[in-house]
Formats: structure tokens, sequence, C-alpha cells
């Protein structure tokens, strides 16, 4: 196992000194990405549908740092203690525009303070000012602090992390958005190839304009899966997909009330 982790850490810095037994192996290791079954659970699904029926269904959070931070903080048991890491691993299995409106702006910190408005497909606001988004004020290049928007452009990514019974969301800033975008366009939609067929990695960067330091977000794309394997993520992304949709329907539908 050793022996593959190395191999696999040398495809980070110099990809052509990997052996054909080397790169067999990387291969071998992420066809055994394992994706969670059923028989993963002692309890059925219509027993855990029982119990969550009027539960508000929560995925964890991966943040991008801030202050120009080079690790992620992975939440595990214990939420006051965080694992560091330096990068993520997984298979992305749905992604979506995101849009969030707070009056004042938001500072540093203040991760907790509800937006004013906001939308969880980027078309359609809730809140104040609320509306279509193409079609707002605050949706518009300097309407903001200096050139940028005042409303706040993201991107969700739902991460399947192996190991892991759900995925967990990342929220890409608006500084990470031209990263995601460049990626999927040169690896994925050039190649005529959907997201969630490829295991990624996600790391960090720091950039450093004018007096300001801040995170954005670096991805690579570590193994295209095939034939029974790829069948396998299709099946499991056909699966839990829908849930996540009906997550985000059950969110609007929660924001929309607390606003009338």
């Amino acid at each position: 196992m050793a022996n593959v982790e190395n191999a696999v850490a040398t495809t980070n810095t110099n990809e052509a000194a990997l052996t054909d037994a080397q790169r067999a192996a990387i291969i071998a290791h992420y066809e055994a990405f394992r994706l969670p079954e059923a028989a993963d659970s002692e309890f059925s699904i219509e027993e855990l549908s029982e119990d969550m029926e009027g539960i508000h269904l929560s995925l964890p959070r991966i943040k991008i740092p801030s202050g120009g931070g080079l690790f992620f903080e992975v939440p595990g048991e214990n939420p006051d203690d965080p694992e560091a890491a330096k990068t993520l691993e997984g298979i992305i299995v749905y992604n979506h525009v995101a849009q969030a409106y707070w009056e004042n702006g938001r500072a540093e910190g203040e991760e907790n303070v509800p937006p004013n408005c906001s939308s969880v497909d980027g078309i359609n606001g809730v809140g104040s000012p609320g509306g279509a988004c193409a079609l707002c004020a605050m949706n518009t290049w300097g309407s903001g602090k200096g050139k940028a928007k005042a409303c706040k452009s993201m991107r969700n990514l739902y991460l399947y992390r192996e190991g892991d019974f759900l995925p967990t969301l990342i929220s890409l800033p608006p500084t990470s958005l031209t990263p995601f975008s460049d990626f999927v366009s040169a690896d994925f939609v050039t190649r005529k190839r959907a997201v969630f067929g490829s295991i990624v990695q996600i790391g960090l960067r720091k950039v450093i304009k004018g007096k300001d330091e801040y995170s954005v977000a670096t991805f690579k794309k570590l193994h295209n899966f095939t034939g029974e394997k790829l069948a396998e993520v299709r099946r499991y992304v056909e699966d839990v997909k829908p849930q996540i949709k009906m997550m985000l329907t059950q969110q609007a539908v929660e924001a929309e009330l607390g606003c009338s």
C-alpha cells in the first residue's frame, strides 16, 4: 500500500518518472474506489426514510479557508477538532450555481450570518430584494465593493469522498469560480465527459493582491472511470443527485416561507 501511495504522490510532481508497474498500481488503486451501498447500513431505506420524514437533511461542509490558508478543515467525529487536509479527493457527483446577498456585506468570521437574499439555483432569489437574479441590480458588476457584485456568486460542489456515506458540500467563492470553470471546460466538456466520471483532487493556493491575501481552489483530474466501474459510479450518482435536488427544493421552500 505504501508503494501505491508513493506512486500516487509522484503523479503530483513528476508523472513522467513513473514506471509501468507504478502506473498499473495507481490505476488499480483508483479503480478500487469504494462507493456506499445499501449493505453498508444495518437498516433498510424504508426504515431510514420514516425517521427522516420532516427532518432537514444537512450535508457535511468543508469551506475554502480565509486569509490565504493552504489547508482544509475536514469535519470529523468531534466538530470542535476538525482534521487538516492539504487536498481533497473524490467524485463531484453534482454541482450548481448559487447566489447570496448581504445588505451590509459579510465580514470574515461571519459565516453564520444569514443573507438578506439567496438563491439555491442562481435563477430566483428569495428574500430582499428577491426576484429574478439575472434582472437584479445587486447582481451587476460595480454594485458592490469596487468593481465587484454586491450579490455573491458561488458554485456548490457535492464531493463524495471514499469512506463517507453522503457527499460533502464545498461552496466555491467568486475567486475560485474561474479555476473550476477552466478545469471543467478543459478536462470534461471538450472531451465530452461528465464530471462525475472521474476522481478529482481539490487543492489550495494563496493569492496576494495588494493588502489582501486569499485562498483559491485548484483542481486536478486523477483518474477516469471506465466500463463496469463507471456504470457503478453512474448508478450511485443517479441515486444521490435527486436527493440533493430535493434537499435544495426544501431549502428554497423554507426560505420562501420564512420571508413571507
